[in-house]
């Protein structure tokens, strides 16, 4: 498989050309389906001939890999830098934590679930999932120390490990996108609610 094209040192209009590019690569793969979607299509809907999209991106299975990970860096902005985490505090934290994820989640669900959808995909190279892995880390961290803190100030089990308690959580709420229907019994928030009550009171002392 065709590494990243490192010709040309980026400047404004490159990036800017690029961000096009995976804004209609993100409508595509999540409309059409990753399979279906052609580098034909891409460049199509960005308006450049095919020959001209290789020139930013060496192949169909990058754009996926940009794709997956903008999101990720997306969610884990929204989940950790954008949220006030000093205005709570013990098993507060979690819900805090478990609210903005389950939520982003859902609110993005369809470009969420290419992760799980085209796994083997993005797991091709290893740099691409070497680095995807090390962000999924980072992000699983953020809940893992929390929940070590909540142990610490005694409001949690300090009888459960902090790790798997935060891989379970984050497994329920990224699971949410196989099931999760605009038009199901259920409101974005009042899935929200029940999955940051159950995360809570799954780890309380």
């Amino acid at each position: 498989m065709a590494k990243r094209n490192e010709n040309h040192a980026p400047g404004a209009k490159r990036l800017r050309r690029q961000q096009e590019i995976l804004t209609a690569a993100t409508e595509l793969f999540t409309t059409k389906g990753y399979e279906k979607t052609t580098i034909e299509d891409i460049a199509d809907e960005v308006g450049v001939l095919k020959g001209s999209l290789y020139y930013y991106f060496a192949s169909k299975e990058e754009l996926l890999f940009e794709v997956v990970s903008a999101n990720h860096e997306s969610l884990h902005r929204h989940v950790v830098t954008d949220a006030d985490y000093t205005s709570v505090q013990g098993l507060d934290t979690v819900r805090l934590f478990t609210s903005r994820h389950v939520r982003f989640v859902l609110t993005h669900r369809a470009v969420s679930s290419l992760y799980s959808q085209e796994f083997d995909v993005v797991r091709s190279v290893e740099t691409w999932w070497h680095s995807l892995s090390r962000a999924r880390r980072d992000h699983e961290n953020v809940l893992v120390e929390l929940i070590r803190q909540a142990q610490a100030s005694g409001v949690a089990s300090d009888q459960l490990d902090p790790v798997l308690s935060g891989r379970a959580i984050l497994s329920m709420a990224n699971s949410t996108v196989r099931w999760f229907r605009p038009d199901g019994p259920s409101e974005i928030e009042e899935v929200v609610s029940h999955h940051t009550t159950l995360a809570a009171n799954g780890i309380r002392a």
